[in-house]
């Protein structure tokens, strides 16, 4: 009946959104516990002068960067090299609800220590956009990146994309989409790979298969509207990266395999990660062969889980 079927509904609701509320009790004791680690480098991005926060790439409140400046051995700022500081842009993860150009600040930290700048970018999560429109935010960034980094001190020439998570997943899916526009196109000058400006793309934990990601999630208590919402009711198949890919595998047509225009691609998954499943990483690398990448490069790391690369051990 109708009066049953609201009630499954409402008890689903229901439980879906107590599961969230134990998941952020968990974030909350986590954050609690690496307080203490956490407090002398959120202090340093907070007051120094050689962390330029906030700037914009795009309209939206969400749509800024920050740039962290080489430093040097007595904690000024680095003199600029002739070519540019090597470059590393990092998207954040946060299952593309709560990800935040914030969460690289350690990253950011340890960067400016080894003569890196390191961009840290922001991007709209849902509600405010679904999976589309924030790849749109990333592509807008890194575009921004290219035309402007080198006011900073960059080398234009010399950037390295990291994305972890989401953010591994969003930024994989800027790059194919790139990669197959430059592809169809055969215009050189819009190339981000090959031949193009971009030196390398390294992913940590990426979701790079969606429907299996969102089966997981849904197990954890995802809520149908927040599928709908987070994907935009797109078939998932064009927002996964792995899925992507496969199509183009069986193309007896070379030239026409988006692989040609990546850049070298390292991946790395810790075997621990207990949030996204490893065999994520794994089939996309298979996929990624299928289609003809040989500048790959895969490591699988013993204990170490989902952010170890970024937050305990970065």
């Amino acid at each position: 009946t109708v009066e049953m079927l609201f009630l499954k509904a409402v008890v689903n609701f229901g439980m879906s959104f107590v599961m969230v509320i134990l998941h952020l009790i968990r974030l909350l004791f986590f954050v609690l516990l690496m307080l203490p680690g956490f407090l002398p480098i959120s202090y340093h991005y907070v007051v120094s002068p050689h962390v330029r926060k906030g700037l914009a790439y795009g309209t939206s409140i969400r749509q800024k960067l920050d740039i962290f400046l080489p430093l040097a051995a007595n904690g000024q700022a680095e003199t600029w090299p002739h070519a540019g500081f090597p470059v590393v842009v990092f998207i954040s993860g946060g299952a593309w609800i709560i990800g935040y150009k914030m969460w690289g600040f350690i990253m950011g930290y340890v960067f400016q220590l080894n003569g890196v700048l390191f961009v840290s970018i922001d991007y709209r999560n849902y509600p405010q956009a679904n999976i589309s429109q924030m790849v749109g935010d990333v592509l807008s960034a890194l575009d921004w990146v290219r035309g402007h980094i080198c006011e900073h001190g960059g080398n234009a020439n010399n950037v390295t994309v990291v994305g972890q998570s989401a953010g591994a997943h969003l930024s994989a899916l800027a790059l194919l989409q790139q990669a197959i526009a430059t592809t169809q196109n055969g215009n050189r000058e819009i190339a981000w790979g090959s031949q193009g400006w971009l030196r390398r793309w390294v992913g940590i934990s990426g979701p790079y298969d969606i429907e299996r990601v969102l089966r997981t999630m849904e197990k954890r208590g995802l809520h149908q509207q927040l599928r709908n919402g987070i994907t935009g009711r797109a078939n998932t198949s064009s927002i996964s990266p792995t899925v992507m890919l496969l199509e183009y595998a069986g193309d007896r047509e070379m030239h026409r395999r988006p692989s040609l225009c990546l850049p070298p691609i390292s991946l790395y998954h810790g075997l621990a990660d207990q949030t996204v499943e490893v065999e994520n990483t794994k089939e996309f690398a298979t996929a990624l062969r299928l289609c003809g990448a040989t500048r790959l490069v895969e490591r699988y790391q013993p204990g170490k889980s989902h952010t170890d690369a970024i937050l305990e051990d970065p």
